[in-house]
């Protein structure tokens, strides 16, 4: 009988949602949310589909927590590298790369076989401190601390890209052509199919930050910036605003998603074509400085699950998990 009862309820939100859209069964549907305290203070997150892994780089504990999506529970401690901050999965799924803070390298882990080196890059980044690292094509990482610096792993050779300083964020294009880099209210735009990757444009028009966070919609298209200005690709002009804090597309890129406060998370899902707001998610996840009482700290970072079923959230020393509740529709909410 609960099980008819249950049935019946899915039913029933299931013809509200091909009756009148998503954002009506979103509203209906009670979003689960976990969290999971690591002890150190967390930087990046990358998420593992094939293995349903998240990777949380903990630069202070000198290794990569590898945790099981499905239980939010901590299955090992990878040591890629001293201070890994920036990761990324590599394209092929078999490396992981991390960003060694204070070693001025790059940390390669290979995740068949466990095996662990580096690549000291320390004299062409200007300094041993590197914090951010992204493969901007199948292959190609850039990492960045005083310069910008492009690493060709299928040769290991590596040279100073002429960037600016301070670079806060990089954002890679889905389509390989293009890696943006964001340095405070400036943003640049770098053709990377060059080995140069000279500056195709430059702007800080419209912007009122490029700190928190930037994500390229999967087209390339547009941005959207933690501030929450969506921009057009093609000349970094505003297409109008959504909430501020860490945002991303979603994988077709219907919708933007922001996570905001600290004490509790909220999380923001907007249409990706009017910008308008379809629904705030509360969720149970709060980050607080654990020597500041209850002050509330804002998310550092945010990764879609696989299939868009929901979202992984950082912030000081805890890992939030907002999902769809018994995985309801396979296919998330795009």
């Amino acid at each position: 009988m609960i099980a008819a009862r249950r049935y019946r309820a899915l039913a029933a939100a299931f013809i509200a949602w091909a009756t009148i859209g998503a954002p009506s069964l979103a509203a209906q549907t009670a979003w689960e949310s976990q969290s999971l305290d690591l002890g150190y203070d967390v930087s990046t997150v990358r998420v593992d589909a094939k293995r349903n892994r998240l990777y949380v780089s903990a630069p202070l504990s000198n290794r990569v927590f590898e945790i099981d999506l499905a239980s939010l529970t901590v299955l090992r401690k990878l040591y890629v590298g001293f201070h890994p901050n920036g990761i990324e999965v590599a394209s092929d799924g078999h490396t992981l790369y991390a960003a060694l803070n204070g070693a001025g390298a790059v940390g390669v882990y290979d995740l068949d076989t466990d095996q662990q080196g580096e690549l000291d890059i320390s004299v062409l980044l200007g300094s041993s401190d590197d914090a951010l690292l992204v493969e901007a094509q199948p292959g190609v990482l850039f990492v960045a601390a005083n310069n910008l610096v492009r690493i060709d792993l299928s040769t290991l050779a590596a040279t100073t890209v002429p960037a600016p300083f301070s670079i806060l964020q990089l954002g890679k294009d889905p389509t390989g052509n293009v890696l943006y880099v964001g340095t405070g209210r400036d943003l640049y735009k770098l053709n990377i199919t060059q080995p140069a990757a000279p500056i195709i444009y430059y702007s800080r028009q419209y912007l009122y930050g490029v700190e928190r966070s930037l994500d390229v919609s999967p087209d390339g298209s547009r941005l959207v910036l933690g501030s929450g200005e969506v921009l057009r690709a093609n000349e970094l002009t505003e297409n109008g605003t959504v909430g501020w804090g860490e945002a991303l597309f979603s994988a077709n890129g219907t919708q933007i998603v922001s996570a905001t406060g600290g004490y509790p998370i909220v999380l923001k899902r907007f249409d990706g074509t009017t910008l308008d707001l379809l629904q705030s998610i509360p969720t149970q996840c709060s980050f607080s400085a654990p020597d500041q009482g209850s002050l509330s700290l804002m998310p550092k970072a945010i990764q879609a699950l696989p299939y868009d079923q929901g979202w992984v959230i950082l912030g000081d020393t805890t890992v939030c998990v907002v999902r769809l509740p018994d995985e309801l529709f396979a296919n998330g909410f795009d």
